[in-house]
């Protein structure tokens, strides 16, 4: 195979840097909404909270899946 179909460019849509531009975008003004009201107050802890679970449990599927050397 050759270099060229292994490009980083040939692995993205062609619209896939608005569309992300897009999400930050929406993620941002929301956090700052959130931010600024009551319920938010709530709401940002819970979203960090739940991000960081999830986060612990895929490491841990990782390293359950992971391949250990013997030696």
């Amino acid at each position: 195979m050759t270099e060229e179909a292994f490009n980083e460019k040939n692995l993205l849509h062609k619209n896939e840097n608005k569309y992300f531009w897009v999400v930050l975008s929406i993620s941002i003004v929301s956090y700052i909404l959130f931010a600024l009201s009551i319920v938010g107050i709530f709401i940002i802890p819970a979203f960090l909270l739940i991000s960081m679970l999830l986060h612990a449990l895929m490491i841990g599927q990782i390293l359950l899946n992971a391949v250990r050397r013997k030696k």
